[in-house]
């Protein structure tokens, strides 16, 4: 096994998503080469690092800022578009390429 396939095997290694076949090979591969059994440590004590952090919990106000925010922000304007100007809506819709093969634009 090269280093560049070790590498990319390191996250699904640690995640227990490789094959009995390729946890085997990455495995003497990581016993041979010092290169790749470093930065694999490495990945794993962030990986153990960061599990040891554990989860931020949310605000409790969290949920009335957002309905707030929400609240406060402008309507959207309709995409749909009132039956006075469909024929303004449907030459912005389509493009002017298409416009002009259908003899609505001149060349």
């Amino acid at each position: 096994m090269k280093c560049a396939e070790a590498k990319s095997m390191f996250s699904p290694y640690l995640d227990g998503a490789v094959t009995g076949n390729q946890m085997h090979s990455l495995g003497l591969h990581l016993d041979h080469c010092s290169d790749c059994h470093r930065e694999y440590a490495l990945l794993r004590q962030t990986q153990e690092l960061l599990a040891s952090v554990g989860r931020r919990k949310a605000p409790t106000d969290l949920a009335l800022r957002l309905r707030l925010a929400i609240s406060r922000k402008p309507p959207r304007p309709s995409v749909r578009p009132s039956r006075d100007c469909w024929f303004v809506w449907i030459m912005r819709c389509v493009p002017s390429w298409s416009q002009r093969r259908l003899g609505w634009l001149s060349p």
